[in-house]
């Protein structure tokens, strides 16, 4: 779990691994904070068109996947204040974004979920990475030195060409994100953000 503050804009994201039956452990989770999260992403929901995600406060928007294996899905859920607007889907990624407008400002969100050893495409990722007042999350399955990893796999590889080209800024502290079955830490999920809104 990641709490993000970007320019005052706070965002949870979460691998929940099936969000059914985690769904108490982030309203527990929630209670705890002084203040609610704007916007909470979510990677592998693990949801089925019949099924419905609310949390109140919050209006839900998602993309479940619809092929294969039923599991993976990715879902944000916004404060019921805020006027948005659900961008294009890019049909081969898992992933969901919105346009939402804070403090005058208008803030692109993409919540990603790229399964283990699923390459990540430079080109596919072009129109999501090259948004202005970008902050692009979630879980890549993406190694590298870079975000505290002691391996750099292909996935890295091209995350790291991705923050480069599109002069994207790094806002892990290289922590460990993921608890392997030998205990270790991996720092897999991500959180990226235009240069401009890491400045302020």
């Amino acid at each position: 779990t990641i709490m993000t503050s970007t320019n005052s804009v706070r965002i949870l994201q979460w691998n929940c691994n099936g969000i059914l039956h985690r769904l108490p452990d982030l309203k527990n989770y929630l209670a705890t904070l002084k203040h609610e999260p704007d916007v909470i992403c979510l990677q592998e929901t693990h949801l089925q068109e019949s099924k419905q995600l609310k949390l109140p406060t919050y209006i839900t928007e998602r993309k479940d996947r619809t092929t294969g294996q039923q599991k993976g899905g990715v879902a944000i859920l916004i404060k019921q204040h805020y006027t948005y607007s659900v961008l294009d889907h890019i049909q081969s990624l898992e992933e969901i974004s919105i346009k939402i407008k804070f403090r005058n400002r208008e803030l692109n969100i993409t919540n990603i979920y790229n399964p283990p050893r699923n390459k990540i495409d430079l080109a596919t990722y072009q129109p999501l990475a090259s948004r202005t007042n970008l902050i692009m999350l979630g879980d890549f399955n993406a190694h590298s030195s870079l975000f505290g990893s002691n391996t750099t796999n292909q996935e890295g590889q091209a995350m790291e060409t991705i923050i480069e080209q599109h002069d994207l800024a790094v806002l892990n502290d290289k922590t460990g994100t993921f608890i392997k079955t030998n205990g270790e830490l991996s720092p897999i999920d991500l959180t990226l953000c235009s240069r401009n809104l890491s400045l302020q």
